[in-house]
């Protein structure tokens, strides 16, 4: 199988998504933004991008561009990507992918560069989402140990513009970005155009929520399990652990906890203990 994907960000300006979905683009990868959370780095068009799709039938998913050069400052980066998610609503079929091309981030070398990558895609995962590489050719010969990320699971997006066939690759990469110069009806000058040849719909990239336990409801008293994290993978302070919190809202399997009415964390149901006075 081979479908048509599209790449887009704040580059294109505003797209015509009615236009696109007639033509044959099958999904949109959208960045989300780049490097680590700052108001100016979120991308001018991701919630442009996210409800053009949504409303006219285009599948997709996300590509958050990398500046890191430490395991923490990939972890910043995978925690930017998903509260730009959460903040779009965003519930793509497609990947959650991260961009790792930078001539800066290079220098560190390949064994770091794979551990961001793995630690990006861990986070990215545990959050519901199925993860993704995008890197080009030199990044893949070079600077990742891509056996490895295939064997943790993790698919590649291969960039190589080429008029070939094929990319000079092993055929084991799930998508190909064939071009920078791509031209698809509803979109003002050149878009990056790939094949991809993994059937991502098959796939639930969000997962139904589990219920919440019974025993924790709005209002309840809990207490935070030691070394659980927030409900998107992030680290919670010591403190937490040792703090009685009320219940605040539920959403499936997402615990907003806080105190005298101020949220704290919001964090999974099973990482809950009720907290009983008694």
């Amino acid at each position: 199988m081979r479908l048509k994907v599209i790449d887009v960000s704040e580059h294109q300006g505003r797209i015509d998504w009615k236009t696109v979905a007639g033509t044959d683009v099958v999904a949109a990868m959208i960045r989300d933004g780049y490097g680590v959370k700052a108001a100016n780095q979120v991308d001018a068009q991701l919630k442009n991008n996210v409800e053009g799709c949504k409303t006219n039938g285009v599948l997709y998913g996300f590509y958050h561009y990398s500046y890191a050069k430490t395991l923490a400052g990939v972890e910043q980066e995978a925690q930017f990507c998903l509260e730009n998610i959460a903040g779009v609503q965003g519930e793509p079929c497609f990947p959650v992918a991260i961009d790792m091309e930078e001539a800066a981030a290079a220098k560190v070398g390949r064994a770091l560069l794979t551990k961001m990558a793995l630690r990006f895609c861990e986070l990215i995962k545990k959050a519901g989402y199925i993860p993704l590489v995008y890197c080009n050719l030199d990044w893949a010969r070079n600077y990742l140990d891509i056996p490895q990320l295939q064997g943790a699971g993790i698919d590649l997006w291969l960039a190589e513009y080429t008029s070939a066939a094929a990319p000079n690759w092993d055929g084991s990469e799930a998508m190909w970005q064939y071009s920078s110069k791509g031209k698809v009806r509803g979109i003002s000058g050149n878009v990056d155009l790939s094949w991809c040849f993994k059937d991502f719909t098959l796939k639930k990239s969000k997962p139904a929520p589990a219920p919440a336990p019974a025993a924790v409801r709005v209002g309840s008293k809990v207490r935070v399990k030691n070394g659980a994290r927030d409900y998107t993978g992030k680290r919670l302070a010591s403190f937490v652990f040792s703090t009685i919190y009320t219940v605040l809202s539920i959403r499936g399997n997402r615990v907003v906890i806080g105190l005298n009415g101020k949220v704290t964390a919001a964090v999974r149901a099973n990482d809950l203990y009720s907290y009983s006075t008694s």
